[in-house]
């Protein structure tokens, strides 16, 4: 219950939170991520995604990824899949690699209006350097009923939390955004989101962001 009330709240407020002004710490991310999606038999979907992150007052490049995702509808409601991503990481100036290899499944229904969808991933995280780590997160998405403008503007909300092997429950991520149908074929997601991470006990990680996505669909 807890979960469903936060992200009501997130629906109602998240186009206040988008056009807003910027977080009060001085310090800020942007988030770009791109799609390119195809269907190349029936009720498999493949995705190749790349996301390339900034920080530092969104002026500095530190994270890019690039993956493949595969995701088979068996039920109108349940999609399993599985994915490979490769990440490049900057720390202390240097450029680290880490390798994702990962199985996740998708429940999805409907309360009235309203769209909800529930995604659990397991990960295998091979890091440059480290021993290979398994992680959990969790992602509870709510999209609301309503479409605005001839783009079909639906707001939406989501939490996602991260279970970790050594670190346990670890990070929280809180979304609020908006989805637009540019075209038959490209959609474009804008969101803000709110990022909480525990360090030595206590947490005190604390991220702002606003993020784009742009999904190529064939």
């Amino acid at each position: 219950m807890r979960r469903v009330g936060i992200l009501g709240f997130f629906v109602a407020v998240s186009c206040v939170i988008i056009c807003g002004s910027a977080p009060a710490e001085s310090d800020f991310e942007y988030r770009s991520e791109f799609a390119i999606e195809a269907e190349p038999i029936e009720q498999l979907t493949a995705e190749i995604e790349g996301d390339f992150r900034f920080n530092d007052d969104a002026s500095e490049h530190y994270r890019t990824a690039l993956g493949l995702e595969l995701n088979y509808e068996i039920f109108d409601w349940l999609e399993p899949g599985v994915g490979f991503t490769q990440i490049f990481k900057k720390k202390k100036d240097e450029w680290k690699k880490e390798d994702r290899l990962y199985l996740q499944v998708a429940v999805e229904w409907e309360l009235g209006d309203w769209d909800f969808k529930n995604r659990a991933r397991i990960t295998n995280r091979d890091k440059q350097g480290k021993s290979s780590q398994l992680r959990f997160r969790d992602k509870l998405t709510i999209k609301s009923p309503w479409k605005w403008t001839e783009l079909e503007i639906q707001p939406y909300a989501a939490e996602e939390i991260f279970i970790q092997e050594q670190d346990h429950f670890y990070k929280n991520r809180i979304y609020g955004g908006l989805e637009l149908e540019l075209s038959d074929h490209i959609d474009l997601e804008i969101y803000y989101l709110w990022e909480l991470e525990k360090d030595d006990g206590s947490w005190s990680g604390n991220i702002h962001a606003v993020g784009t996505e742009l999904k190529l669909k064939y």
